[in-house]
Formats: structure tokens, C-alpha cells, sequence
């Protein structure tokens, strides 16, 4: 949610955010399960695994790239301690 309200104007952030939770709850929910029950059917539970570790390295990445450079050395170093 904070995500979404970061990057909606003011007037649009309501909108954005009730797009966003019914595509990440009810949407993202449905295709989830039900390509991962397809791929467990046809292809079995090894399969799946490696497709899912797949999605999240893929996802770690995207994030790693996504924040670099936002934080600076001082950032990091304050929030250490």
C-alpha cells in the first residue's frame, strides 16, 4: 500500500490503491494457485520448485535493482547505529 501511495498523485491515490490490493489479493491469489496446480499436475512438485525459486530470484533481483541507489553510505550507517 505505502508503495502505491508513494507513487500516486494525490488525487489518483485512492484509486491506485484499491487497484493495486484487488490484483495482488483476488488476481495475483487465482493465476497463483491455479498455474501452480497445473504445473504440479503436468510436470510434478520438482518442477514447480524450480520454477518458483526461478520467481524469486527473479524478484530479488528486480528489487536489488530497483533500490540501488536510494540509500547512500550515510543512510546506512546512521540506521546501524
Amino acid at each position: 500500500m505505502e508503495f502505491v501511495g508513494n507513487y500516486a498523485k494525490p488525487n489518483t491515490k485512492a484509486t491506485y490503491q484499491t487497484i493495486f490490493v484487488a490484483v495482488s489479493s483476488g488476481l495475483g491469489g487465482i493465476i497463483g494457485n491455479s498455474a501452480g496446480g497445473i504445473i504440479l499436475e503436468y510436470k510434478g512438485a520438482p518442477f514447480l520448485y524450480l520454477v518458483l525459486c526461478l520467481l524469486c530470484t527473479a524478484a530479488s533481483c528486480l528489487f536489488l535493482v530497483m533500490q540501488q541507489g536510494k540509500f547512500t553510505r550515510a543512510d546506512v550507517e546512521r540506521a546501524a547505529g
